[in-house]
């Protein structure tokens, strides 16, 4: 036993041995605090929605409604109403969809030049909180629809931001075994939580109108609370195992690979809401929104989310990431090849989510190959990439003579001989020099253990 004062040159030596790894170890624990929190708070992200935008989609549904039933009567209005439905209306959304593309930009910028996870945390948290209070005034005022425009524009601004900022944290704070781990557990988080938006506004917004704005402000609060107590955080991220991956034989040809898979399941997954929401809402690249889901609907959701993440979880335990890729991909593919032959809704409600794990994955591998200082420029790369998406279908909307039927066969068109291609590279892709497969440390990890504790 060590004696305080104790004269012994050793004692000293071991003292400080003791506090050195009680200090790596408390580490450790704020680690894996700020990544479950990060998970926590990305599932939070998915019930931002602009409120402005929501009160102009019930109006329009109600206006819809009302129109329906003035020409059941007239059976003569039919063939006019057949000819206007042949118009397609694309809504560009530049205050909401252009925030969203040059977000990610503002923010690596941010966390590079602050250098600080805490401060980066604050002043969205605090900007956030402040931005929506003031967005829930001028809609009670009813005053100017620029201001609210303004206000939605620098909105999204910070859902956008939070997101990149999130996934920051998850990537650069976690261990290498346990990244993929964390990035499957945050897109997860994200699917399920925009999966219920829809239930939790129409339920609240029954008997209360402002009911978004409500789920904003709270979640900014919530946003500004949960990373407060760890403000010395910075100090343990850099300590964090951050390294890139040097077994993979081809990088350059697996980095190209990769980066081509985000954007033909960002344009898939557009494609696909585009159809499941009759252009009605505000589309996102790799999360499900359906504006007109009640309760029933809400929950079957819900369990196509848990059967096609179960199923594709399972590919984990066995494939290495690269592989994992290409299985993700080619389920994305032949669910919205079932959707596009069958026009089933379950096909396309179960390709959402598999687009969703296929970009989960494609970033992990990234991450795995990219070194720590260019994270930030990747990280900032991969969301611009994925946000512009949305205005990547309306250009293959507007090209293709306004038809969204010729738009998904030509995306899906795209996406098979893509799979091909990988399944080509296949080999390539996933092969590894010998010293280094041994080596290499098992990337499924805490996912490998749930999913055999579940078994």
């Amino acid at each position: 036993m060590i004696e305080l004062g104790s004269n012994d040159p050793d004692s000293g030596r071991d003292s400080g041995t003791v506090c050195g790894r009680f200090s790596i170890a408390i580490d450790g624990k704020i680690q894996r605090c700020v990544i479950y929190l990060s998970i926590v708070a990305l599932a939070l992200t998915s019930l931002g929605y602009d409120p402005f935008l929501r009160v102009e989609e019930r109006k329009a549904a109600e206006a819809a409604e009302a129109e329906a039933a003035y020409e059941s009567f007239y059976a003569g209005l039919e063939e006019e109403a057949d000819e206007d439905a042949d118009d397609i209306e694309i809504n560009y959304q530049p205050n909401l969809y252009l925030a969203r593309i040059l977000t990610p930009c503002l923010t690596c910028w941010l966390i590079t030049k602050s250098n600080d996870l805490h401060l980066v945390n604050t002043i969205c948290g605090l900007g956030h909180l402040a931005v929506s209070l003031f967005y829930m005034f001028l809609m009670l005022s009813r005053d100017v629809n620029a201001l609210v425009s303004i206000c939605g524009f620098i909105s999204e601004i910070f859902w956008a931001g939070k997101i990149v900022l999130y996934y920051y944290q998850i990537l650069s704070l976690s261990d290498v075994t346990d990244r993929y781990a964390n990035i499957i557990y945050g897109v997860i988080a994200q699917s399920f939580g925009a999966s219920l938006l829809p239930w939790i506004v129409n339920s609240l917004e029954e008997s209360w109108e402002q009911s978004q704005h409500i789920i904003n402000i709270a979640v900014a609060l919530i946003h500004l609370l949960l990373f407060h107590p760890f403000g010395h955080c910075e100090e343990s991220s850099k300590q964090g195992s951050f390294e890139a991956n040097k077994a993979y034989k081809f990088q350059t040809l697996v980095s190209i690979s990769t980066l081509s898979v985000i954007i033909l399941s960002a344009i898939s997954n557009v494609t696909l809401q585009w159809f499941l929401n009759n252009n009605e809402t505000l589309l996102r690249s790799f999360l499900p929104f359906f504006v007109g889901d009640d309760a029933w609907e809400t929950f079957w959701n819900v369990v196509y989310h848990g059967i096609a993440f179960t199923f594709l979880g399972f590919f984990c335990i066995f494939l290495s990431t690269s592989q994992v890729l290409f299985a993700a991909f080619l389920v994305n593919f032949l669910a919205g090849t079932a959707y596009l032959y069958l026009e089933e809704d379950i096909a396309a409600r179960l390709a959402i989510p598999t687009g969703a794990f296929t970009f989960a994955t494609a970033l992990a591998l990234l991450a795995e190959l990219c070194p720590r200082d260019r994270l930030i420029p990747l990280l900032g790369i991969i969301f611009v990439i994925v946000n512009t998406a949305t205005y990547g279908y309306f250009g293959l909307l507007t090209l293709f003579w306004s038809s969204p039927d010729i738009v998904i066969i030509v995306v899906w068109a795209a996406n098979g001989f893509f799979a091909l291609i990988l399944a080509v590279l296949w080999r390539e892709l996933s092969q590894l020099s010998r010293e280094d497969r041994v080596a290499r440390p098992d990337r499924s990890g805490s996912f490998r253990t749930v999913i055999t504790t579940i078994s």
